[in-house]
């Protein structure tokens, strides 16, 4: 038994700069949070990389308009982009499994139902520790924790009047298995 594990451990060893993974110069299509899915991550080095992403939706409500005493279709729509800077802290099994540390800003407008009333605005800025894992060399999954601070800045209505205050809230972050990001990466070497 000692044998054939000390076979495996060098054939293992042997093997192992094949295995290894360089990510200089690729880039990645995908997200790092699930709400702004459209997105790239481009490794400009071994080590120092640059994220962007955008996400949108819209809502449709039904609301009572007395006046006419009937319903009122509404359209929302809300807007949110990425920036952030993915630093290698460490990585394992040749750079397959990374260690990153992503400090990012995120930006989101939530359109308002009502006619001429300005939309909300979110501001977050976040440090996120994102564990990411390649999974053949061309497609990677992630998952992350880390600490965040939210600024909400509300919209006013239609009448002109700010409906809440500003709040600024500090929280932790993470993503859980159904939240992980996902890159399929091209270019490099």
């Amino acid at each position: 038994m000692k044998r054939i594990l000390m076979a495996a451990a060098t054939i293992l060893v042997i093997a192992a700069p094949s295995f290894a993974m360089d990510v200089e110069g690729k880039w990645g299509i995908g997200f790092l949070d699930v709400r702004v899915p459209v997105g790239v991550r481009y490794w400009a080095s071994e080590n120092v990389g640059i994220e962007a992403g955008v996400g949108f939706s819209t809502n449709e409500q039904n609301f009572w308009d007395d006046a006419n005493a009937t319903y009122k279709k509404a359209t929302a729509t809300n807007f949110l982009f990425l920036v952030g800077v993915p630093y290698n802290v460490t990585s394992v099994g040749g750079g397959r499994a990374r260690l990153n540390l992503i400090p990012f800003y995120r930006f989101e407008s939530i359109g308002k139902f009502e006619d001429g009333a300005k939309a909300d605005q979110w501001h977050s800025i976040a440090l996120l520790l994102e564990f990411e894992a390649f999974l053949v060399d061309w497609m990677s999954v992630s998952a992350g924790h880390g600490l965040a601070v939210d600024i909400y800045k509300p919209g006013k209505g239609a009448d002109g009047d700010p409906e809440l205050e500003t709040t600024v809230d500090f929280y932790s972050a993470g993503r859980n298995l159904t939240e992980i990001g996902v890159h399929f990466y091209f270019g490099g070497e």
